[in-house]
């Protein structure tokens, strides 16, 4: 794909089209087997022109305007693999996903983030309807940004981990138990825990 980067919501069609740069944006997957089990392993980039805030440079005396940096990047790499599948119910099974990404750092926000979980179907037996789920997250925010705001507030990497079992009652009535646990990316900020049950009825 090759796209303005700029939001042209509730705005003409054409209206300054890439005044303020190109964003490029390709990708491509490999659907593939693993000892007979499915698996799907994707690769992607991005490239842009545009111009964005330099994170070095924010802090300017007052009335001064922060530096600017020119052109950002991300590349990246994610799967979906089963490691166990129902011979004779393909759609039933589990395995592992996971996503790895790293930019710039500066322009952009986030210098890399990534996740990396385990989930599908039931390990309890005599529950193949049942579907689990836990996974792990970690934000890096931009070097950049870290440092030039260390004297005022102290960033740091922001992870998290998130748990779920979701119980077949019956083919309609489902019910799901999930927790979460969230280490945010101020060290000011308190660690964020939750626990929630849902349910979900098909009529």
């Amino acid at each position: 794909m090759i796209y303005d980067p700029t939001d042209a919501t509730n705005q003409p069609l054409f209206s300054d089209l890439f005044e303020n740069g190109v964003t490029i944006n390709g990708g491509a997957t490999l659907a593939t087997s693993i000892g007979g089990l499915p698996g799907y392993y994707s690769i992607k980039g991005v490239y842009s022109t545009r111009t964005g805030t330099d994170f070095s440079e924010i802090i300017q005396p007052p009335g001064a305007v922060p530096g600017s940096k020119q052109g950002s990047w991300l590349v990246g790499f994610s799967f979906q693999q089963y490691l166990v599948q129902d011979p004779s119910n393909p759609a039933r099974g589990w395995g592992i996903f996971g996503d790895i990404a790293k930019s710039d750092g500066n322009p952009n926000l986030v210098d890399w983030a990534g996740y990396i979980g385990v989930g599908g179907s039931s390990l309890i037996p005599g529950r193949p309807d049942d579907r689990f789920g836990i996974g792990y997250y970690r934000l890096g925010l931009s070097n950049a940004l870290q440092d030039e705001l260390a004297p005022f507030i102290d960033l740091r990497d922001e992870w998290g981990v998130e748990a779920f079992y979701n119980v077949a009652i019956t083919p309609w009535f489902r019910v799901t138990a999930d927790l979460q646990y969230i280490r945010p990316s101020s060290a000011a900020s308190p660690d964020a825990f939750s626990a929630g049950i849902s349910s979900y009825i098909r009529f």
